[in-house]
């Protein structure tokens, strides 16, 4: 980025890119949503965070660059250090790319089915020791005392080798509980979709 530009011009060209990496988080978050095996699961995670954290440092140029949007990039800058979720992300993120263990593993868990009804899954969840497991779509009724077998994803805690740090999966953001890595997914990509209405804002 030409830093002869002024700063009104430079946060609107971070704005700019912020929000082409925030569709690319969009994609790769449908992707997601639809994806049937562990592999498709795992790209589209790994896109997903490499995206959200693409936001994140076109806005932080722009800030460095902008004093009228450094205040505001501090505040920003304050809760990814101390939020559960954002904190989690931005070390995924580095996992992702520049380690060697999986960010996401397959879980799968087996339901035996009450035998007094067939019963319609739609989405499902369950806690497998410390981990919460999440469940995709089953269509059809499931017939009474039948035992099914469904493939759950779980996070993984993600190490920071450097300081020693280890961050776990989060439960909450910003006060809110997390349940679901559906939760994780929709909370974070409102939560960067903010950041960038914020960033253009400031242009005023």
């Amino acid at each position: 980025m030409n830093v002869w530009l002024g700063s009104h011009t430079v946060l609107e060209a971070a704005v700019a890119k912020a929000k082409s990496r925030l569709d690319k988080a969009w994609q790769a978050g449908q992707r997601f949503r639809t994806a049937q095996t562990v592999e498709e699961y795992a790209s589209a995670w790994g896109d997903y965070l490499i995206a959200l954290a693409g936001v994140y440092t076109a806005l932080e140029k722009g800030a460095q660059l902008s004093p009228k949007s450094q205040p505001w990039f501090g505040r920003k800058k304050h809760e990814r250090k101390t939020d559960p979720l954002l904190k989690y992300l931005h070390h995924a993120r580095d996992s992702e790319e520049h380690g060697l263990e999986p960010i996401l593993q397959p879980a799968n868990v087996t339901f035996t089915l009450a035998p007094d009804g067939g019963v319609e899954i739609r989405e499902a969840s369950a806690t497998v020791g410390n981990n919460k497991v999440e469940f995709g779509r089953q269509d059809g009724l499931v017939p009474p005392g039948s035992s099914m077998v469904s493939l759950g994803l779980r996070l993984v805690p993600v190490h920071d080798d450097r300081f020693g740090d280890t961050f776990y999966p989060p439960d909450q953001h910003l006060g809110q509980p997390i349940t679901s890595i559906r939760d994780l997914l929709n909370m974070s990509f409102r939560y960067h979709e903010a950041l960038v209405r914020e960033a253009a804002d400031l242009i005023g």
